[in-house]
């Protein structure tokens, strides 16, 4: 995940072995928390756990073309705890990789914090989610470089 902030810059955010770290030029911090919770659930692999739990009723769309790439949408009426209105594009040729994602609506009040929901609250009533937001996903051939902090220990 890359934040661009015209207040932060670049910072990249990268999720492995269970830990979650936020990369800028060449400085690395160890996220930890509630945020590094909500962050891991940015995984690829994590984002299908918890589409497979939180999700509303779905329905397939017509093939369509998006950056040259044929691709089915799925749609999510997103009427279920931690669900989002939307529709994630599926890659029709080769593997079936999620190509885009749309938000539609907030997300419905609900769903866990391992799939990026906030805490649970006796004053929560709505959740906001990404309404409006595209996701473009793609898959770089290099995977970038962490550099642990100085003193981690290595597992």
């Amino acid at each position: 995940l890359t934040i661009n902030s015209p207040s932060t810059g670049i910072v990249t955010i990268v999720v492995t072995g269970g830990q979650a770290y936020a990369v800028q030029g060449t400085q690395s911090v160890v996220l930890s928390g509630s945020f590094a919770t909500q962050v891991q659930s940015f995984t690829l692999s994590k984002i299908g756990d918890c589409a497979a739990r939180e999700h509303g009723k779905f329905s397939k769309g017509d093939p369509t073309t998006i950056s040259g790439h044929r691709v089915i949408p799925i749609l999510d009426d997103g009427a279920a705890p931690g669900a989002q209105a939307g529709t994630t594009y599926i890659a029709l040729d080769g593997p079936p990789l999620v190509i885009r994602q749309v938000s539609t609506s907030a997300t419905t009040p609900g769903g866990s914090v391992e799939c990026g929901h906030e805490p649970s609250s006796s004053t929560t009533t709505t959740s906001s989610g990404a309404n409006g937001q595209t996701l473009d996903w793609d898959y770089p051939a290099d995977v970038p470089v962490v550099t642990a902090p100085a003193g981690a220990a290595s597992a």
